[in-house]
Parts: C-alpha cells; structure tokens; sequence
C-alpha cells in the first residue's frame, strides 16, 4: 500500500497533461468520470464509467471526519461542490472559486457588460466582500485573461491552469477591469 501512487484517474486530458509535467501520474488515465448522485455528494462511480483495464472500487465516505458525537454537532457542513468542473461546457455553467461566482463570457450581453471585445476569458460574475476570491484581490465582474503567464479563454482554462500551482501564493493575473486590462498580484 502507498508504494505505487501515480495510477490515477482525470477527469480530461488537460488535468492529467499538467500532473505529468510536474513529474507524476505517468501510468494515470482520463476516463468519462459519471458519478452515481454528483449533485448530494454520491462520488461512487456508475457501472458504465468503471474503467476495464485498472482494478478499482467505490469506497465508502461516510466515515470521513470526526467520529466523537460532541465534535459532530459542532462540525459545519462541507459544501459540496454545485458542478463538477470538467463536465462545465455547457451556457450558464456556474462554478464556485473561493466564494465567488466564475462562467465562461457568452454572448454580446456579458461582452458589452465587461467591454470585451470577444468571449474570452473566465467572467468572475460575483466576489462578495467577504470571500476568499476578493481577499485574494479580485473583484466582481473581473474577467481573468491570463493567470500565471499562461493565457485563460474559459471558466474551465482558468481552473486548469489554476489547479497545478494553487500552492502557490502572489500570482500574476491579468484582469480585464473597468473596461480596460490590468495586472494585478493574487495573495
């Protein structure tokens, strides 16, 4: 157990292309990931999503956190997560970024709104005062065009390039703001 780690399963091509550049995952696959309830946090995976070359069993999650009944009643609730992000393509997919609200730019609506010359970019709709999102120094109706050198064309882009390097803190972004482009520093 814990000798071989790097057997896993991604949900695209993208995310496993990122883990092997940082070295791991070599012998990881993509597979189409079809939870059996995503919505009530029912992570075990339907029949027709196993995959047929790796061993691979659903395990209970029921057991996670703290067992003490006294800790329980004080446990918060975790939020489970309202779209799995590499299953977002679709208009109006809204995901969750630390506390605010991010979709991919659709329509002149949402272009004119930002003053955006295209659809490009990851629309960061809502970041209220007190989210992690505008601690680390964005801002309602921000659009993300490019985080750490590397350009952002959608929602999805911006949590693929994001992902590999979230260890990292004071990274340089670049903000569609006010109608014109900025650069600013996440903390």
């Amino acid at each position: 157990m814990g000798k071989k780690v790097d057997v896993n399963f991604f949900p695209d091509e993208v995310s496993l292309a990122a883990a092997q550049k940082r070295g791991t995952d070599s012998n990881s696959i993509v597979i189409d990931l079809q939870f059996v309830d995503f919505k009530k946090g029912d992570y075990r995976l339907k029949p027709s999503s196993k995959p047929k070359y790796f061993t691979y069993r659903d395990f209970p999650v029921s057991g996670f956190g703290t067992r003490i009944a006294a800790y329980k009643k004080l446990a918060a609730p975790v939020p489970l997560p309202a779209i799995l992000i590499s299953a977002a393509t679709g208009k109006g997919d809204m995901m969750e970024w630390k506390g605010a609200k991010v979709k991919n730019i659709e329509g002149l609506g949402e272009r004119s709104a930002t003053g955006l010359p295209d659809e490009k970019g990851a629309y960061f709709v809502e970041v209220p005062t007190s989210s992690e999102a505008h601690k680390a120094g964005l801002r309602s109706n921000d659009v993300v065009l490019q985080l750490d050198g590397q350009q952002i064309a959608s929602a999805k882009a911006f949590f693929s390039v994001y992902q590999p390097i979230a260890w990292r803190t004071n990274l340089k972004v670049v903000v569609f703001r006010n109608q014109r482009e900025q650069e600013i520093v996440l903390k």
